[in-house]
């Protein structure tokens, strides 16, 4: 499985083959120190300083660094023990706090207190070196300021969580046994573990207006997915998977014409075969691709949080760009079928890049493409990726 880059280039160490050979020595948490995106690289990138989700955050919470989760306890201990290297229990165990967090009934009272506000949007974002994943709400009611919500007590939390997960409110404990314990092995209590972290890390919760976000389909120079007739292009191929004789390709939903099947990828005519509205996603099927050097990933991210981390994608015309991701939807821990599981990183794309793959340090497919915030002054600054594994179970394609 591909994705694809349409400028051939002279082959040389990648920078993802670079960063490997020279990895930072890990922060508390077992996480990388997560350094700014370089802006613009490769071209038609942000050139000014822009404030990401991680900035934001420490500059409301702080940037007091949190102990390593696993020193924190037998059971804390245990589960680091059981899922190994591959996820960060820093962030899978601060999911799981924010999770209880969510199902108290002082979350609620909070939201109302301070606004009369609702959470439309609740995302686990990465700060204080990425030793910390704290909560950041966007709410469209709230009409104040950017504040900080109460602390909540740990016992609650805690009982919280096992509350929802025995009810069924919630599948993260589930989530995390079927996806790193299996059959054979019993996974310590999620609950106690969060009791155990509860007080020892300095957890924070943010609530805002969400800034203005825009689809990055706006028409400019090139761009690799276009209307039939159109004066540019509006998208990018995200995958590409081989099929008989042709070729399907991914893209976004919300560039294809409100009626007709017959799209442009690159110069030539495709036929959309498969759309998903809840994904923003769709499948088109091409009699070939034009000429162009491909990457070869290594499949969908195996870990619930693939987030907080280097990765990259690729632009029609300027090829690899880098980013970081630093920012998830608490529905990320949770299977979801209602709505559009997202991770967010530093605000690199531009219009034209709907539909690219977000690709991870391990070569890994993270989410496509969706949109990014409106620039503000004060608002941070962000862009928006779907959920791969989501997208591609909706499309009904393996990779």
């Amino acid at each position: 499985m591909t994705s694809p880059e349409y400028e051939p280039r002279p082959e040389k160490p990648s920078i993802l083959r670079r960063l490997r050979r020279a990895k930072p020595p890990a922060a508390a948490g077992g996480l990388p120190p997560v350094p700014p995106a370089p802006r613009g690289s490769g071209g038609g990138g942000p050139l000014r300083p822009e404030l990401d989700l991680s900035t934001f955050m420490d500059q409301m919470l702080g940037t007091r660094p949190a102990r390593d989760a696993a020193t924190l306890g037998p059971v804390c201990r245990e589960l680091d023990a059981g899922i190994g290297r591959s996820e960060s229990l820093n962030a899978l165990l601060s999911g799981a706090y924010w999770t209880g967090v969510l199902h108290t009934t002082r979350f609620e009272d909070a939201l109302h207190r301070t606004g009369r506000a609702r959470p439309d949007r609740t995302i686990l974002v990465a700060h204080a070196g990425g030793t910390r994943f704290d909560l950041l709400v966007m709410s469209a009611g709230y009409q104040g300021p950017p504040v900080v919500l109460p602390r909540f007590r740990a016992d609650e939390v805690s009982r919280a969580f096992r509350g929802a997960q025995a009810s069924g409110r919630s599948t993260m404990a589930r989530t995390v046994e079927q996806r790193y314990f299996g059959r054979r092995r019993v996974m310590p209590d999620l609950g106690a573990a969060v009791a155990e972290i509860a007080d020892a890390i300095p957890f924070g919760a943010v609530l805002m207006r969400p800034p203005p976000e825009t689809p990055t389909c706006v028409p400019v120079p090139a761009h690799g997915v276009s209307v039939p007739g159109g004066k540019d292009y509006q998208a990018t191929v995200g995958v590409v998977l081989p099929r008989g004789g042709e070729m399907l390709v991914t893209t976004v939903r919300h560039v294809l014409p409100p009626a007709g099947d017959e799209m442009l990828v690159g110069k030539r005519t495709g036929r959309v075969v498969g759309r998903d509205e809840l994904t923003d996603s769709c499948l088109i099927a091409v009699p070939g691709l034009p000429k162009g050097r491909t990457e070869a990933f290594a499949g969908i991210s195996p870990r619930i949080l693939p987030a907080f981390t280097r990765g990259h994608f690729n632009r029609v015309r300027f090829g690899r760009l880098d980013t970081v991701i630093n920012a998830a939807d608490m529905s990320i821990l949770e299977y979801q079928s209602a709505f559009a599981s997202k991770f967010y990183t530093t605000a690199d794309t531009i219009p034209g890049d709907s539909g690219t793959a977000l690709i991870d340090i391990d070569d890994h497919l993270v989410g496509f493409a969706v949109m990014r915030s409106s620039e503000g002054p004060r608002n941070p600054a962000y862009s928006i990726w779907v959920c791969a594994e989501q997208t591609t179970r909706r499309l009904e394609i393996e990779l």
